[in-house]
């Protein structure tokens, strides 16, 4: 078939879309796929772009002059399959651009994990990690050269980390292991074993947390915790701890996201707070549950896409975190 005079026409400059649409669309991407939203109104309320520019973006980039694709399924919030190509897309070409020529960078690790294990576990790692990889001696020729990086850590859900690592918008994850459902197309190994719940109390004590019972030894039963003030996360409210014993009359639950604001609450004296023990601060004092009461250990662990090689950067990140 003979080509067209329209096939051969190069294509008008404004169906090219600009770095700032795609910047926009990916950050509406980002927001959607966290869930829970009844309406686009409610997503523009989340991203950093004003109502006006969102909506305008989304028009121009599924209209004519742009992709001429439905982007969005307005009824369901979700992503079309052309949507999350577009999406892809916008991802690797700002990557890209963010990468240079346009920019001198040094090296970024891009690492994956919750908030529950950034605040409680990984921050101390961070530094572990800047100590052994900087500011090596120049004499010193038999060190290796000194690992120049910036990180760049993004914290969400275990779902969402390990779907990033997917995407390879990471290159490691670190957070927990789901009991079922393991993933098949990614590796991951064991930190520090199984980790065993605790309760957590305001350094002068909550109610009947009070460093004179810690001294005693005395553990916490699964039926007492119907009679306190109890902060708790959210996912650990709807999994492992779900089946916490109803509150009496006068005892308060407090459902959190995530392990920051459950140790706020717990330091404010507020009410205390259950948490998985992955090195808690020393102005808290850590109350063992009875052997009877204790839920089931859970494992935390560093997560890899199967079969891929690991920059000498990540492995290195690796090794301070597992103190190899």
């Amino acid at each position: 078939m003979p080509r067209t005079v329209a096939s051969r026409q190069k294509p008008s400059p404004d169906a090219v879309a600009t770095l700032a649409e795609l910047q926009c669309y990916r950050d509406i991407v980002e927001v959607l796929r966290r869930g829970g939203w009844k309406s686009l109104n409610q997503v523009w309320d989340e991203v950093s772009w004003s109502p006006s520019y969102c909506k305008m973006t989304l028009e121009r980039l599924r209209g004519p002059e742009r992709w001429n694709r439905r982007l969005i399924n307005g009824n369901t919030l979700k992503l079309t399959d052309d949507g999350d190509r577009a999406y892809d897309y916008a991802r690797r070409v700002l990557d890209a651009h963010a990468a240079g020529p346009f920019v001198t960078r040094r090296e970024v690790l891009r690492i994956g994990t919750t908030n529950r294990v950034m605040t409680a576990f990984l921050g101390p790692k961070v530094r572990d990690f800047l100590l052994q990889h900087r500011g090596r001696p120049k004499h010193n020729t038999t060190d290796p050269k000194p690992i120049d990086v910036d990180l760049e850590l993004r914290e969400s859900s275990l779902d969402e980390i390990l779907w990033s690592l997917r995407r390879e918008e990471i290159e490691i994850a670190i957070g927990g292991v789901p009991v079922d459902g393991m993933p098949k197309d990614l590796d991951h190994f064991s930190i520090d074993g199984r980790l065993e719940t605790v309760l957590i109390a305001a350094k002068g004590g909550c109610g009947d947390y009070t460093r004179a019972r810690l001294n005693e030894g005395r553990k916490v039963e699964w039926t007492e915790l119907a009679n306190a003030d109890i902060c708790i996360i959210r996912s650990d409210l709807h999994g492992v701890l779900g089946h916490l014993p109803r509150p009496a009359p006068n005892c308060t639950r407090i459902v959190v996201d995530n392990y920051a604001s459950v140790a706020s609450v717990v330091k404010s004296g507020a009410a205390v707070g259950l948490v998985l023990d992955m090195g808690l601060p020393d102005d808290v004092l850590k109350f063992e549950l009875g052997i009877k009461s204790r839920p089931p250990a859970r494992e935390l662990a560093v997560w890899t896409r199967r079969g891929e090689k690991l920059s000498a950067t990540a492995q290195a990140f690796i090794n301070a975190v597992t103190m190899r």
